[in-house]
């Protein structure tokens, strides 16, 4: 597992520059939205009768003048939503890396923060960003091991790679921190146990966005038994417990599940789970059902250089308002090619599809999201790479107001030591 006992951590640092390009920051649909207003109209005047007047020179008929009205009348008007507008941008990162391994314990750490400037944002130029992972492995004994991984990501951007990932934009920064810790142990030679702890906590700035805010914890129970050498099916069993910052979204849920952890051949191999998911809401009285099912495929090529890997999920996630159940289609597909020992090609697709469902199975919107990537790496020297990225995101909405196109491009480079 590592490269012995004396084996010292490899701590790396890093700086990072770009130049970049955002043709809709503001994630706008650019559409005019019909408003009704209240606003004073004036009306033309109503001729009273003559009336008599009395004067020096006798008893006349005179028709008072005509004087307008004005009242105050519902009117429809045009008002637009957020103008689309464009911005060149530029960004400066800082950041560390650390390895360490030994014969039992394998120890990877990143983190990274991001500073961005938008040249024609005003009220909000800047914009903040960074991710921390963790990977800790631990062979306690010969049958015994012990899994932690960490992840944490701060970002005013939608998430639709991870799943309860905020996917709405303009809705502010957001930190999204995940944990999952495993302990397995080999019962039998074919039969191996282990138990889960996973917990998940989202946290947003927006004022109008805070009660999306929740702390998830996960306990559970998994049973592996090895049909051959590349074959296990498994079972698991998962309980979820999910507090809100609004008590009424509180909810808790069930899933038993079956699978499949299959190895093809040293390059490819896949992972599947399907089964039954039960959610309880504080705020609907009874359960909701739905089927749960995820996977994850992954394939080297090119020597090992190049990787494909293609994730998806389907089941409850956590909805944005207390009224309605939120089940969502998840998947992702990546590729890493290497065009040699210096230039790196990277694409990432994801597809987001939310469902917002009400506890009477009724549809009150559905989203749909596309984001695309495609970028490169070129290692000029050990300690510099020059690094470009394109990237495209489009989301569809039933609500017309919350649909938008937007694409981003930039340019760097960045400096290890």
């Amino acid at each position: 597992m590592g490269e012995g006992a004396l084996a010292k951590p490899k701590l790396r640092f890093s700086v990072s520059v770009s130049q970049g390009f955002d043709d809709n920051i503001y994630s706008s649909s650019g559409k005019k939205q019909k408003v009704t207003v209240n606003e004073a109209v004036v009306l033309p005047g109503v001729q009273q009768p003559p009336v008599l007047v009395i004067t020096g020179s006798g008893i006349s008929l005179v028709s008072p003048p005509v004087v307008p009205r004005i009242v105050i009348q519902p009117v429809v008007r045009e008002v637009p939503t957020q103008p689309i507008k464009s911005s060149a941008t530029s960004t400066v990162g800082l950041g560390a890396d650390i390895q360490f391994a030994t014969p039992r314990t394998a120890l990877t750490f990143s983190v990274n923060g991001n500073l961005i400037y938008y040249y024609n944002r005003p009220d909000t130029p800047y914009e903040e960003s960074g991710s921390l992972n963790l990977l800790f492995i631990h062979r306690i004994s010969p049958r015994m091991q012990f899994n932690a991984q960490v992840t944490a990501s701060l970002s005013s951007q939608p998430d639709y790679g991870n799943v309860n990932g905020p996917t709405q934009a303009n809705t502010g920064s957001h930190i999204l921190a995940s944990g999952r810790f495993d302990l397995t142990y080999q019962l039998t030679a074919r039969i191996h146990v282990g138990v889960t702890y996973s917990a998940q906590i989202l946290s947003q700035s927006s004022e109008t966005a805070q009660d999306n805010g929740f702390f998830e914890q996960t306990f559970g129970e998994e049973i592996r038994y090895m049909a051959s050498p590349r074959a296990y099916f498994v079972t698991q069993l998962r309980e979820t417990i999910t507090s809100h910052n609004d008590p009424t979204r509180d909810s808790s849920s069930n899933s038993l599940l079956v699978g499949l952890d299959y190895t093809f051949s040293p390059r490819l191999n896949t992972t599947f789970r399907v089964g039954e998911q039960v959610r309880t809401y504080a705020a609907a009285s009874g359960s909701a059902p739905t089927p749960y099912f995820e996977h994850s495929l992954s394939y080297k090529y090119g020597g090992g250089m190049s990787t494909v890997s293609w994730n998806s999920r389907y089941g409850f996630e956590e909805a944005q308002s207390s009224n309605v159940k939120q089940i969502t289609l998840r998947t992702g597909l990546g590729v890493n090619h290497a065009f040699g020992s210096r230039l790196q090609g990277t694409l990432g697709i994801n597809y987001v599809r939310n469902n917002n469902v009400t506890f009477n199975n009724t549809v009150t919107q559905t989203d749909q999201s596309l984001d695309a990537s495609l970028g490169f790496n070129y290692l000029f020297s050990p300690k510099l790479t020059f690094n470009g990225s394109i990237a495209h995101t489009e989301s569809i909405s039933t609500n017309e107001f919350a649909g938008y196109r937007r694409n981003r491009a930039s340019i760097g480079a960045s400096y290890t030591y």
